[in-house]
């Protein structure tokens, strides 16, 4: 289900992988932070609005997402730092309530700290 919504709202040129257990990794080439962070919101709105096969089992009887949207160069300059970035944009998300998307606040250094 998730696959299908995120096909459906993506471009042909955008790339979807799985990330993990339980995460997606969503590539826009040529896409600005701010527009990558616009779309990460419709796929969150529309993942909220979708009927998941047996959602009783889930948290509140609805599936839940957090996320982070990290950018090139600004947040990494390589597929290592951009992760990063965009991992811990979602920790902000989840240390924010959960179920939310966060924009990477800069370049994380070799620490995980944030530089400008």
């Amino acid at each position: 289900m998730i696959s299908k919504i995120l096909k459906d709202h993506l471009r042909e040129h955008d790339i979807v992988a799985r990330y993990g257990g339980k995460e997606f990794v969503v590539i826009c080439p040529e896409t600005r932070s701010e527009d990558a962070l616009i779309l990460a919101e419709k796929l969150h709105e529309a993942m909220l609005n979708a009927s998941f096969p047996q959602a009783e089992r889930m948290h509140g009887g609805k599936l839940t997402v957090s996320g982070g949207v990290a950018g090139y160069p600004e947040d990494g300059t390589d597929e290592t730092e951009l992760i990063r970035s965009a991992v811990e944009a979602t920790r902000e998300s989840k240390r924010s309530g959960r179920n939310r998307i966060s924009l990477s606040r800069g370049r994380l250094d070799r620490t995980g700290a944030v530089t400008p």
